[in-house]
C-alpha cells in the first residue's frame, strides 16, 4: 500500500502555478451559502467551552523507517527506530527530545541486532513466537560490549539524546527456559544499564517496564515505560481488549512504586482507531494516574489517538487499474477527474487528497485515522478479483460514517459485486448502463446546486439505471425510457447519510460550453464534507501577512519575435522595459535555450549576441527569478493569452476581482509568454494588468515562494489540544490561516508563534510567525483581548524575531517600499521606532494602529512607552 503523498504535493504546487482565478463566481453566489461554506473552518464555541488546557510532557512513539516531520515538531518526547531516517535538529531547536528504541533481549529478524549479534557470535537461545522475534543469550560475554559501541553509541552519534530500552521484561522468557541463570540475567541487564549511565551520563534513559530491576537502575534512568496499562492489543487474535481489572490493580500498584521513587511513568495504550471517544477516555485516566500517556495502534507507526489527536483533513482518492490486465500504462494523479476538477477547491476547504492506485494496490485493512473522507474516481477500474473486497470496505465505510463520494462513476462491473454494493448504500436499480434510452427528461433539477441551470440538456448517453438512497438531497434526477419502453430513473448527482455521487455525464461539459463543471464543486464539496467538517483553521494559499497574494509567470515563447512598434524591437525587449522594469513585482522567467538560440528571420552576425544580452539583462532583474520552462498552462485556466490576442487579456482583471469578493477563493496569478508584446493591443492590455496589480494591496511572492507554500499547505498538520487550542506544525512556509470571524481571535498571550490577524468581512486570516511549531488559542472577540502589540497586515515578507505587548524587532523584504501595519496599541500613544540606523517616534491613531512605510531589507523595532504622559493630547 502506497498512498501517493509526494504526487499530491507536486500536484498542488503544480496546479496552483497553471491555474487562474476564474473558476468561482463568487457574486454570483448568495451571501447564505458562503456563510454556510465557512462552517467548515472553526465552529464557534460557546460559553460552555472548556478552559485551555496546558500542554505537558507530549509523548509520540513511532517505530517506522521515516517519521512525519510534522509529528517530530508536534510531540516534544519522541521515541524513535534508532536508524529511523530522520533529521533531528530542526526539533532540537524546539528543545524535544528524541530517544532511540533499542531491544535488550529480543532481535527482530534482519535488524541491526540480529546481524550485531551474528557477527559477534552472541547465541540465540529461544523465541517470543507472539511477535517472531528471537532471544539473544544476555549473559554472554559479548553482548553488552556489542548492545553499547553497536547500538547505543550509534544513536548518540545520529543526535538522538537518549535510550528507550524495550523488551526487558522478556528476560522472564529466557528464566522459563533457564531457571538456574535468573541471576545472571537480572545482573546482566543491570549491569547493561549502569554502564549505559556511566559512559554516556548526558543521555537519558527510559526502560520498559522492568519493575523488577527498579531497586537496583533507579539512579540510573530518568522514567519508566508501561504498556497496556487499561487498554491492550492481543497479539494471537489480533484484537483489542480491556485490560482485566486484576492485572491493572497490579500495574497501577508497581506504576505508583516507580513514582514513589521521583520517576517519571509513561504509559502507552492500544485502542482500535475507530473508538474515539474510548480512546480518549483512555489518556484521561492514564493522566489521572500521574502518567504521561499515548494512545495508539499496536503498529506503533505514530498514529497519535490521545491525548492529542491529528485532525483527519486527508481525503484517500482511489483511481488507477492493474497495468498488466488493463494491457496500458498506469494512471497517474493527474489523469484523474479529482485531480483535475476537484482538488483545488478540497485545498480551499482545507482537505488534502492522497492517492491511492487501488487498481494495482492493495486496500488498507481499515482506513488510517488521517483521513476524513474517501473518493472513488472514475478512472479506477478493478478487476473482477477486487470487486467484492472493495464493495466489502467501501461498505465497512459506510457502517461508520465515513462520508464516499463516488465522481464520474462506478468501478463495478460484476453482477454479484454491484448487488452487494447497492444493499450497503441502499440504492435502487441494477446500476447498470441502459442503452437505446429514449425521451431523457429532467425530472428535477436543483437550480442553486447545478452550475447549467436552464442550458443543462438531459443526454441518452452514460444513462444508468440508479436511484438515490430514500431521504437523499437530489440536486439531478432523470427518466427515460429503455428499448423495452419501460421507465428508467437515473440520479446522478446527489448526497446522503453516506455521502454521494456525481456521475458522468455530468461532471464535465461538452468542449463548446464555457463551463467546466455541471455542478458547483465548492459548495458541492462542502455539503459533502459536512459530517467531517471538524473545527480546525484553514491553511489558506490566497493570503500571506493579510494581504493578498501575487505571483507570476513569465514563459518564454515569442523572446525573439519582434513587436510592432517603433524600432521593432525583439518582444523580450518590450517587456523588459515596459513591465518588468516598471513594475517591482516578483516575477518568475523560463527561458529555455531554443527561446534565445532560435534565429529570427532576417537576423544578422550580430542578432545571437543581442539575444544573449536581452536574456541575461533580464534574468539579472532583482525582481526576477529563472524557472525551468513550463508547460502550457492555459487548459487550467490561468491568465495566459497565446501572442497577440487583446481578448485574451481583456477579463483578467475582471477574473481577479470576481475570484476576491465576497470571499477569496485565488490569489493573483498572472501568466503570459514574452509574445504578448508582439501587437499594440496585447502590450497595452498587459501594461494595464500589470498596473492593476501594482495598485493594489497585494503582497508578491516568486513562484518558486508560492509553489513551496502550497506544499507546506498540504503538509500541515493540525492536533487539538481543547476546544479552539491547536498546535499545528508545518515547515513555516505556510503562514496563514483562515476562520469565520465568528470563531473569536488569537488570544496572543496564550498563543506561541502567532504574529496576529486581520478580519474581513466574515473571515479572520490568522498570520504565524514561521516556527515550525505554532500552538494558537481562540478567545471569543476582540473586546476580550487585552492591548498586546499584533501584525495586521504587510505587503512583503516580514521576520518577527520578537513580539510581546509592547515591542517587536523584525524584518522585511520586498522589492519596493513596504507597508506594515501594526494594533493592539492604546489609541494616541507614542511608539519609538528603530529603523536601520534612524530613530525616531511615531503616534497611534484612534483605534491604536501604527502604520509604516519601510525601504525594502529594513531592520526595525517598535517600543510602546508605559509611561502616561506617553499618550498624546
Amino acid at each position: 500500500m502506497a498512498f501517493e503523498n509526494r504526487s499530491h504535493v507536486e500536484m498542488a504546487a503544480t496546479a496552483e502555478l497553471r491555474a487562474s482565478s476564474r473558476d468561482y463566481d463568487a457574486r454570483r453566489r448568495p451571501l447564505a451559502v458562503w456563510l454556510g461554506i465557512l462552517v467548515v473552518g472553526v465552529a464557534v464555541s460557546g460559553a460552555g467551552a472548556k478552559p485551555v488546557q496546558p500542554v505537558t510532557t507530549r509523548l509520540y512513539v513511532n517505530y517506522s523507517h521515516k517519521p512525519d516531520p510534522q509529528d517530530l515538531a508536534t510531540f516534544d518526547l519522541c521515541i524513535l527506530d534508532a536508524e529511523a531516517q530522520v533529521d533531528l535538529a530542526p526539533g532540537h531547536t524546539l528543545g524535544h527530545t528524541y530517544l532511540a528504541y533499542i531491544s535488550t533481549v529480543e532481535a527482530r529478524p534482519g535488524s541491526t541486532c540480529e546481524k550485531l549479534a551474528a557477527a559477534n557470535k552472541v547465541p540465540f537461545v529461544g523465541a517470543n513466537a507472539d511477535w517472531g522475534t528471537r532471544l539473544l543469550d544476555i549473559t554472554h560475554p559479548d553482548w553488552k560490549p556489542m548492545f553499547i559501541d553497536g547500538l547505543a553509541k550509534p544513536a548518540l552519534d545520529r543526535g538522538f539524546d537518549g535510550f528507550f530500552l524495550d523488551t526487558i521484561d522478556s528476560a522472564e522468557l529466557l528464566v522459563k527456559q533457564s531457571p538456574q541463570k535468573a541471576g545472571a540475567y537480572r545482573k546482566a541487564l543491570e549491569g547493561l544499564i549502569k554502564d549505559l549511565h556511566r559512559q554516556f551520563p548526558k543521555a537519558k534513559i527510559v526502560v520498559n517496564r522492568g519493575f523488577g530491576l527498579i531497586d537496583k537502575i533507579a539512579a540510573d534512568i530518568n522514567g519508566v515505560l508501561v504498556e497496556s496499562v487499561l487498554q491492550s492489543f492481543d497479539p494471537k487474535t489480533r484484537s483489542y481488549k480491556a485490560v482485566s481489572a486484576e492485572d491493572r490493580a497490579w500495574l497501577e500498584a508497581r506504576i505508583r512504586e516507580v513514582q514513589m521513587r521521583d520517576l517519571k511513568v509513561y504509559a502507552v495504550d492500544y485502542v482500535d482507531p475507530t473508538q474515539k471517544d474510548l480512546a480518549r477516555q483512555t489518556a484521561e485516566k492514564l493522566s489521572a494516574l500521574g502518567c504521561i500517556p499515548f494512545v495508539t495502534t499496536p503498529e506503533l507507526n505514530g498514529t497519535a489517538l490521545a491525548p492529542l489527536s491529528e485532525v483527519p483533513r486527508r481525503v484517500l482518492v482511489l483511481y488507477g487499474w492493474d497495468a498488466d490486465f488493463a494491457d496500458k500504462p498506469a494512471a497517474s494523479p493527474a489523469d484523474t477527474l479529482t485531480g483535475r476538477q476537484l482538488q483545488r477547491t478540497l485545498n480551499w476547504l482545507g482537505f488534502a487528497p492522497e492517492y491511492l492506485d487501488a487498481g494495482s494496490e492493495t486496500l488498507p485493512a481499515a482506513l488510517p485515522p488521517r483521513f476524513a473522507a474517501v473518493i472513488v474516481d472514475g478512472t479506477l477500474a478493478l478487476r473482477p478479483d477486487q470487486e467484492k473486497t472493495a464493495a466489502r470496505w467501501l461498505a465497512q465505510l459506510a457502517r461508520r460514517r465515513t462520508p464516499v463520494l463516488f465522481v464520474g462513476g462506478l468501478p463495478f462491473a460484476d453482477e454479484d459485486a454491484r448487488a452487494e454494493f447497492a444493499s450497503a448504500f441502499a440504492l435502487s436499480g441494477t446500476m447498470e448502463t441502459v442503452r437505446g434510452i429514449t425521451a431523457p427528461a429532467i425530472t428535477r433539477l436543483d437550480a442553486a446546486m447545478m452550475t447549467g441551470g436552464d442550458r443543462l440538456q438531459p443526454r441518452a448517453a452514460a444513462f444508468r439505471d440508479l436511484a438515490a438512497p430514500a431521504g437523499a438531497q437530489v440536486f439531478l434526477s432523470l427518466r427515460g425510457e429503455d428499448a423495452a419502453g419501460r421507465a428508467v430513473r437515473f440520479d446522478p448527482v446527489f448526497l446522503c447519510s453516506w455521502g454521494g455521487m456525481w456521475l458522468d455525464p455530468y461532471v464535465l461539459t461538452r468542449p463548446a460550453d464555457d463551463r467546466l463543471v455541471l455542478a458547483d464543486a465548492l459548495r458541492f464539496l462542502t455539503r459533502w464534507l459536512e459530517p467531517v467538517a471538524n473545527t480546525f483553521p484553514v491553511p489558506d494559499t490566497t493570503t500571506r501577512d493579510g494581504r493578498r497574494l501575487f505571483y507570476s509567470h513569465v514563459s518564454g515563447d515569442g523572446f525573439s519575435s519582434l513587436a510592432q512598434c517603433a524600432g521593432h524591437p525583439m518582444c523580450a525587449e518590450v517587456i523588459r522595459s515596459r513591465v518588468l522594469q516598471q513594475h517591482p513585482l516578483p516575477v518568475s522567467v523560463s527561458l529555455a535555450e531554443s527561446d534565445v538560440e532560435t534565429p529570427a528571420e532576417g537576423d544578422g552576425p550580430l542578432d545571437k549576441q543581442r539575444r544573449q544580452n536581452v536574456a541575461r539583462s533580464i534574468l539579472t532583474l532583482a525582481n526576477v527569478e529563472a524557472l525551468p520552462r513550463e508547460p502550457d498552462t492555459t487548459a487550467n485556466g490561468a491568465s495566459r493569452a497565446p501572442a497577440g490576442s487583446f481578448a485574451a487579456f481583456g477579463d483578467v482583471i475582471e477574473r481577479f476581482k470576481s475570484s476576491d469578493l465576497p470571499f477569496r477563493l485565488a490569489p493573483v496569478f498572472l501568466q503570459h509568454d514574452f509574445a504578448a508584446a508582439a501587437q499594440p493591443a496585447s502590450r497595452l492590455a498587459l501594461e494595464k494588468i500589470y498596473e492593476w496589480c501594482s495598485a493594489q494591496p497585494l503582497h508578491p511572492v516568486s513562484a518558486f515562494q508560492y509553489a513551496a507554500i502550497a506544499g507546506d499547505a498540504v503538509r500541515t498538520k493540525f492536533h487539538q489540544v481543547a476546544p479552539r487550542h491547536w498546535l499545528v506544525a508545518n515547515a513555516g512556509q505556510m503562514r496563514t490561516f483562515r476562520i469565520p470571524a465568528s470563531a473569536g481571535v488569537p488570544d496572543l498571550p496564550l498563543c506561541r508563534g502567532i504574529a496576529g490577524w486581520k478580519t474581513q468581512g466574515d473571515v479572520t486570516y490568522v498570520h504565524t510567525t514561521g516556527r515550525m511549531l505554532t500552538e494558537l488559542v481562540l478567545t471569543d472577540a476582540p473586546a476580550a483581548v487585552p492591548e498586546y502589540l499584533r501584525l495586521v497586515e504587510s505587503s512583503a515578507d516580514i521576520q518577527i524575531h520578537e513580539l510581546s505587548a509592547r515591542g517587536t524587532l523584525f524584518n522585511v523584504g520586498g522589492w519596493t517600499t513596504v507597508d506594515v501595519v501594526f494594533s493592539g496599541m492604546p489609541p494616541h500613544t507614542m511608539v519609538a521606532v528603530k529603523k536601520n540606523l534612524e530613530q525616531g517616534r511615531l503616534e497611534t491613531d484612534a483605534t491604536g494602529t501604527l502604520k509604516l512605510s519601510l525601504p525594502p531589507h529594513s531592520t526595525v523595532s517598535l517600543s510602546v512607552s508605559r509611561a502616561p504622559y506617553a499618550v498624546a493630547r
